[in-house]
């Protein structure tokens, strides 16, 4: 795949997943983790805080325990327990359990609340399959690939970015573009905020806030420097102005749009950042191209670490404050626990085998049981989430390398950017697929809308 960037001898080239026996998994198997092996267990990072354009070589983020000849086995395991617990509690997880496993407050086990909170929101799924889900609406218009999508918390907007410099603002009942904007450089992300405030970063890391609704707005309101290379993902805190940006520098960051203003960079990853999402209250999730995933304490200055087996993470979504979910460029789809070291459950090759078929998007309606995950093997898929896997439930066809797809609150609506390219290269391209955004729902008819906007 000529434009992929690999470097030599990384983690996971060459390699399958392997179980504890050290064999190797067959192709397309489902894997889940083993509880036993690593409860209360996982790899905390110091997540170091510098000023902006001066990252942090040669840092080691893992947790550290010295080991001291004092220091038996049984007070390193009762450290390790302590921090995790210490450190589980902070995200939210109640682990208030005896040795019985049993909650002090209730006598439930956390596994139980955990099932029960799932099967509250849990009637989506099952209504995707009894409706049926498919392609509403196609709308084209862009000239070139469109490489990022972002829509609005009311599920009217969206906005667009593409490989022709151009951002649009789409009205969805309408299916076509009411605005249309040059940016500067090829947006290769995008997101809105709260009050609908559009931010792009792209390929000269610059970022850039657009107000869309202001349809005599040509320029930028806000324009924000600081990171050192290509910004390749954007993501607003859901109730403030605090965005979080991802970059081939190797930092996420921070910044208060509302003041115009750089506040902290995030280190820890080891090669360029894909991706990033927020969560809530100064977390964030981001995965990189050292084949790893990291969960962001923003206020603490601290992360959790998750390695995965693959050579990068291209793709991530939050399900709930302890669960995400992660695709990979070998084509793996991963459900983890932030409480976990190991993924709970991994699909090997989830669109297909390779070459080609990599995770290139994922998504995650909040408070619902359904994950969506896309490639370029012509399928958008849906799954149903439970506490420990995820189940095929359905697939729409659409032809063409899905770059971004965005969810609905409700779990019923759903807008994927498709390109004939890649968003981050040109090492294939798909002729016969239309450069554009698929509005996808409930019905299972086609609608090919060619409006180009106004």
């Amino acid at each position: 795949m000529a434009g992929k960037r690999r470097r030599v001898g990384e983690r996971g080239v060459g390699k399958g997943i392997r179980g504890k026996t050290g064999r190797r998994k067959e192709e397309d198997e489902e894997i889940v983790s083993d509880d036993d092996d690593d409860d209360d267990e996982f790899f905390l990072g110091g997540g170091d805080v510098g000023p902006a354009n001066e990252p942090v070589e040669g840092r080691d983020h893992e947790l550290e325990v010295a080991h001291d000849a004092d220091i038996t086995e049984g007070d390193l395991q009762s450290r390790r327990l302590k921090l995790a617990r210490q450190y589980l509690t902070e995200m939210g997880i109640e682990r208030n359990q005896d040795e019985s496993g049993e909650d002090s407050d209730g006598g439930v086990p956390v596994s139980s609340r955990q099932g029960k909170a799932v099967k509250q929101g849990s009637a989506q799924a099952d209504g995707l399959v009894t409706g049926g889900i498919g392609v509403r609406r196609f709308c084209k218009g862009h000239r070139l690939p469109v490489t990022c999508v972002a829509m609005t918390a009311d599920d009217k907007w969206v906005a667009t970015g593409s490989k022709d410099k151009g951002l649009w603002w789409w009205d969805l009942e309408a299916g076509k573009a009411v605005v249309k904007r040059k940016d500067k450089s090829p947006p290769l992300g995008v997101a809105i905020s709260h009050d609908n405030l559009v931010a792009t970063g792209g390929r000269d890391g610059v970022i850039r806030v657009w107000d869309l609704r202001d349809r005599q707005q040509s320029e930028p309101s806000r324009v924000l420097r600081g990171h050192r290379g290509p910004i390749n993902a954007l993501a607003f805190q859901k109730a403030n102005l605090e965005l979080i940006t991802a970059s081939d520098d190797r930092t996420c960051r921070l910044w208060d749009v509302g003041q115009n203003a750089f506040v902290e960079a995030l280190f820890g990853h080891g090669a360029q950042v894909n991706c990033v999402e927020a969560i809530s209250d100064q977390r964030a999730l981001s995965g990189g191209r050292d084949g790893s995933a990291r969960w962001w304490k923003i206020a603490d200055g601290s992360h959790a670490i998750f390695n995965s087996t693959c050579i990068s993470v291209d793709a991530i979504a939050v399900i709930s404050d302890t669960m995400f979910v992660a695709g990979g460029d070998d084509g793996s789809l991963s459900l983890w626990n932030t409480g976990k070291k190991n993924p709970l459950w991994t699909m090997e090759h989830a669109h297909g085998p390779l070459p080609g078929n990599w995770i290139t998007a994922v998504g995650a309606p909040r408070s619902t049981d359904i994950v969506v995950s896309a490639s370029n093997d012509g399928f958008i898929r849906f799954w149903k989430y439970s506490s420990k896997s995820l189940n095929s439930i359905a697939h729409v066809p659409l032809p063409g390398f899905v770059n971004g797809i965005r969810c609905g609150a409700h779990g019923s609506l759903f807008v994927a950017a498709v390109g004939q390219e890649h968003r981050f290269g040109r090492w294939e391209r798909n002729s016969s697929a239309k450069n554009g955004i698929a509005i996808i729902g409930k019905g299972t008819s086609v609608s090919m809308d060619t409006e180009e906007g106004v």
